[in-house]
């Protein structure tokens, strides 16, 4: 028993690692900007938007945990997300597809780590919208301004 406890805290230490690797790749590497620049549409994420805020946190994701970022991607990608304007999770009847089409056999500590990492991925962008949203709303009500 002493063993099992040993191997839920590798799993749960594994669990919270990636779950912040896919925070920090949320938050900062994933682009939240567009810009026309030269008739060309610029995609900035926020590393490169919001250079001078504080210092920008390490992507550390543990090797042994690699293929799982890779899968959570991958997954990702295959899937419409945002639905009016939020992010949802992943439904599992989509996991079970996406493994069948990939092949991958996931177990059950994997897939509660995936479910994890995909809540913290909806978590962010949610944030991310949800500043969209009140930076438009700011942009609206100024432009209104003007026009009185």
């Amino acid at each position: 028993a002493g063993g099992d406890r040993g191997h839920q805290g590798f799993f749960r230490e594994l669990r919270d690692e990636l779950v912040e690797a896919v925070r920090v790749h949320t938050r900062y590497d994933t682009p939240v900007r567009d810009f026309k620049q030269d008739g060309e549409t610029v995609r900035l994420t926020r590393r490169e938007y919001y250079p001078e805020n504080q210092p920008v946190p390490e992507l550390d994701v543990p090797e042994v945990g690699e293929y799982l970022v890779e899968w959570f991607y991958d997954a990702n990608a295959r899937v419409r997300r945002v639905l009016e304007g939020v992010c949802a999770p992943i439904p599992p009847t989509e996991w079970v597809a996406w493994q069948q089409i990939t092949g991958n056999i996931v177990y059950s500590w994997e897939f509660d780590i995936l479910a994890a990492m995909d809540v913290a991925f909806c978590e962010e962008t949610n944030k991310e919208l949800d500043a969209r949203r009140a930076a438009q709303a700011e942009e609206a009500e100024r432009n209104a301004g003007k026009g009185k």
